[in-house]
């Protein structure tokens, strides 16, 4: 039994797409305190192929295992659904501004 790959995947922000998924890993058993799924785009070689990795993986306080089995649930089902759209100038100015004002309400607090 082959998977069918959808050509036709829903290209959401950076961002979005690691809401998503931390959201769905937090919704498993004892993830819910995983801090956050990092994701990167990559080069294609197949338009067929999506054009994003989970870079990385902030665990928090859930356990390292439990949370990897589940991404490894999780994954597959949203690289066949999804592609990144390509990141602007202003998308990174955005987070750049973003980042400066959680780190000045971090200072305030």
């Amino acid at each position: 039994m082959t998977k069918k790959l959808v050509s036709d995947r829903m290209v959401v922000s950076k961002a979005d797409l690691e809401k998503k998924l931390t959201s769905y890993l937090r919704k498993a058993g004892r993830c819910i305190d995983a801090a956050g799924v990092v994701v990167a785009r990559v080069a294609t070689a197949n338009p067929d192929q999506a054009n994003w990795t989970v870079s990385a993986v902030k665990y928090g306080k859930a356990p390292k295992s439990e949370c990897d089995d589940e991404l490894t649930r999780i994954v597959p089902l949203f690289l066949r659904h999804f592609n990144v759209a390509p990141e602007t100038p202003a998308d990174e100015e955005t987070t750049a501004s973003e980042g400066a004002l959680a780190e000045e309400e971090a200072t305030v607090n």
